[in-house]
């Protein structure tokens, strides 16, 4: 069990409500990633190692996280493959 991290939550608008995509990401002992379509229910997508890679959710929402992920610099990751 954890006690402390860190919890990202985001929306990317689509032309309706039902088309909205919802995104949570649960920086614990490792990534633990949520996704949910409009009013839907909530998946767990699974967990993810950070050293290896981050979740796949958007880019921009990891920009509006102010997170980057790149392999090019010592402690950025690249996206996990969906």
């Amino acid at each position: 069990m954890t006690t402390e991290g860190v919890v990202y939550y985001g929306v990317v608008y689509g032309k309706s409500e039902a088309a909205d995509t919802y995104y949570v990401v649960a920086s614990l002992d490792r990534l633990h990633f949520w996704t949910r379509e409009g009013r839907g229910d909530w998946r767990f997508e699974g967990d993810y190692d950070a050293r290896v890679c981050a979740p796949p959710a958007p880019t921009s929402m990891y920009a509006a996280w102010g997170l980057n992920f790149s392999t090019r610099k010592p402690g950025e990751y690249e996206l996990c493959r969906e």
